[in-house]
């Protein structure tokens, strides 16, 4: 037979589970706490970083664009595709065929156009040879002021 609930003694485990318990209890609300502050603080941190390397693509981006701005060169586009003219340049001939660079000079000085079989200007053609020849700063400025 079972004694009655009157009879049984009283546990007595109360005050020393608490004891046990109590400190495991603010440990780990203490860990959970560290826990969330260290992954705050790497959040931060991680922001922090992103925010850099934003800043380090957008100077690096801005050092590109503006080098390769310097070097840009504007580009002359023509109406029309160049026409063979009905009356083409005998200086020209003689002169590629005598390959002297100095019979280049008067055909790439010469006020009046004159053409090649193709239809191309024989001062811009003149101007490159004589270039070719001799590249020279004023033979550059020439060659730059007829194209």
């Amino acid at each position: 037979m079972l004694p009655e609930a009157t009879t049984l003694p009283r546990p007595r485990f109360f005050w020393p589970g608490l004891l046990v318990a109590l400190p495991l209890l603010i440990l780990s609300g203490l860990a959970a706490v560290g826990l969330r502050s260290r992954w705050q603080a790497r959040w931060a941190e991680a922001q922090e970083e992103a925010q850099r390397s934003v800043d380090r693509i957008g100077r690096d981006l801005d050092r590109i664009l503006a080098a390769s701005t310097s070097r840009l060169q504007t580009v002359r586009l023509y109406p029309h595709l160049p026409q063979p003219p009905k009356k083409v340049s005998a200086a020209w001939s003689q002169a590629v065929q005598s390959n002297d660079p100095l019979a280049f000079r008067p055909l790439r000085d010469d006020p009046e156009p004159a053409w090649t079989e193709a239809g191309l200007p024989v001062a811009a053609l003149a101007a490159w040879e004589i270039f070719t020849h001799e590249p020279t700063p004023e033979n550059a400025a020439a060659l730059v002021e007829i194209t």
